[in-house]
C-alpha cells in the first residue's frame, strides 16, 4: 500500500522512523570498477562514485558502526572483509515542479560481482530522497512487520525516502503513472549477495533486503543519469 511522502526515512519492519544523517556520507571512491551488471554496460558515471550519496571502507566494529569520512581512497580499496557499518545519504536539492515533487519510481533491481565485491543497484525514474542502508538482524515487512525470507547469513535493511515501487497514488494533476515491472525479489547467485527483495512500499518510503552470505564491510552511494543508489559488499 502507498500513500503520500511521509516523514523522515523508515526502518523496514517498523513505522519509527530510523535516524538519517543530515548530510550525506561519502565514502571510498570506486576508481577504475566495471559495470554493476554483465550487460548493459555501466555509463562512466557508474564508474566513479560521485560525492553526493558515499561509500566508505568502515574500520571493524560490531555491531555495525556509523560511518563518516571524505572521498578518498582508490578502488582496490573495496570494503574491508569482516568490517561493518551503516550508510546514509541525505536528500538531494530539488527544485518543486508545478505539480510538485513525486516520488521516484523503480526502474531496475540488479546485481553484478565487480572482483573483490558485489554490487546491487537501484535504479529510478526520478529523483530519490535520503536513504539508508545497514545490517540487521532480519528483515521485516514495512509496515507489517511481517519477516520476508530472505537467503543468507546476514541481511541488510535498505530504506528510501520519497521513491516507490508504483506512483499511482499521486498519479494527477498531469503526473503520469509508472509503475516498476520487473520482479520484486531476484537471486543472482553471487558470492556475496544471495537475493535482494521488496520489504515495503508505504507512503513514499521504499525498503529492500539484501541477504549476503556473511556480514562483510558494506558501503553505499547515490548516482545520477540515471538516478541510482549503489551498494557494495566485500567478498
Amino acid at each position: 500500500m502507498t500513500r503520500g511522502v511521509r516523514g523522515p526515512v523508515a526502518v523496514v519492519g517498523a513505522r519509527a522512523a530510523a535516524g538519517v544523517v543530515a548530510t550525506a556520507v561519502t565514502l571510498a571512491a570506486l576508481a577504475g570498477c566495471g559495470s554493476d551488471q554483465p550487460t548493459p554496460v555501466a555509463t562512466a558515471s557508474e564508474r566513479t562514485p560521485t560525492a553526493t550519496g558515499a561509500a566508505s571502507s568502515p574500520a571493524a566494529s560490531v555491531p555495525p558502526a556509523s560511518v563518516t569520512g571524505s572521498a578518498s581512497g582508490t578502488m582496490n580499496q573495496a570494503p574491508a572483509a569482516g568490517a561493518t557499518a551503516d550508510a546514509s545519504g541525505a536528500a538531494p536539492q530539488v527544485t518543486p515542479s508545478a505539480g510538485g515533487v513525486r516520488a521516484a519510481v523503480v526502474q531496475q533491481i540488479r546485481a553484478a560481482e565487480q572482483g573483490g565485491f558485489d554490487r546491487v543497484t537501484v535504479e529510478f525514474q526520478g529523483t530519490f530522497g535520503a536513504w539508508q542502508a545497514r545490517y540487521v538482524p532480519a528483515i521485516t515487512e514495512d509496515p507489517t512487520g511481517d519477516p520476508v525470507p530472505l537467503e543468507g547469513e546476514a541481511f541488510i535493511q535498505l530504506v528510501v525516502q520519497n521513491a516507490t515501487f508504483d506512483n499511482l497514488f499521486q498519479a494527477e494533476g498531469g503526473v503520469p503513472h509508472v509503475a516498476y515491472s520487473g520482479p520484486r525479489m531476484i537471486s543472482p547467485g553471487l558470492p556475496t549477495v544471495r537475493q535482494v527483495a521488496g520489504a515495503g512500499d508505504f507512503e513514499a518510503v521504499l525498503s529492500l533486503g539484501i541477504g549476503v552470505s556473511k556480514q562483510a564491510g558494506m558501503r553505499a552511494y547515490r548516482l545520477e543519469n540515471p538516478s541510482r543508489l549503489v551498494i557494495d559488499i566485500a567478498h
